[in-house]
């Protein structure tokens, strides 16, 4: 495709009619491993006082630990609470494992349900 006033790229062109797989480069795999999409994880990110969610917590003039409280009811997690991290650990040892050796290409969501899927 052209835009105008815009060259061709050949090399785009060029990715868009690949017929191989991607390939991991450090074992030549072809194999999509598709990607983690994890929702408010239970980190310094959210927790520290320095962190984004005290930050935020200013910004909408509450407490910190308020902010914490009604987040998860606030973006619709199911759970009732953000994520643990040792739960997204546990997502990536086995997306890593064998077990999980079919499983390519697909996005995996571990956000407390926050994203309603269909």
């Amino acid at each position: 495709m052209e835009l105008p006033g815009r060259p061709r790229d050949q090399r785009f062109d060029q990715r868009l009619t690949c017929r191989e797989p991607p390939v991991d480069r450090r074992t030549r795999d072809p194999r999509r491993l598709g990607d983690l999409s994890p929702g408010a994880v239970r980190t310094d990110m959210w927790e520290s006082p320095e962190g984004y969610g005290a930050a935020l917590a200013r910004s909408m003039g509450v407490e910190h630990e308020q902010l914490l409280a009604q987040l998860p009811a606030a973006t619709g997690m199911v759970t009732g609470r953000l994520v643990r991290p040792e739960e997204v650990a546990a997502l990536v040892a086995y997306l890593a494992s064998p077990l999980a050796g079919s499983t390519t290409g697909a996005d995996h969501l571990i956000d407390g349900g926050a994203v309603k899927t269909a």
